[in-house]
């Protein structure tokens, strides 16, 4: 439950003086190898928190929805990796 905090609470600097938190570091990096999505289950974050997380990172263009609701997926930008 620590754990939980302490993914909150740090960042990691990257380009443009944007900062991503080690949640969205591990969210990338799931993105990345082309995991499916557990990340809530693996981070023990509620949907809700996730979508909050997905949607901070599509906003500083880390990542892109490909397709619909139902049947589309997540991809990492390509200057992002």
């Amino acid at each position: 439950m620590g754990e939980k905090h302490a993914l909150e609470n740090t960042s990691v600097p990257l380009k443009d003086n944007i900062e991503l938190t080690d949640r969205q570091t591990v969210i990338l990096s799931v993105l990345r190898d082309n995991v499916p999505l557990n990340v809530p289950l693996k981070l023990k974050v509620a949907r809700k928190t996730m979508q909050r997380e997905l949607g901070e990172l599509q906003k500083i263009g880390a990542i892109s929805r490909l397709g619909g609701r139902k049947f589309g997926y997540w991809i990492v930008n390509e200057d992002w990796k």
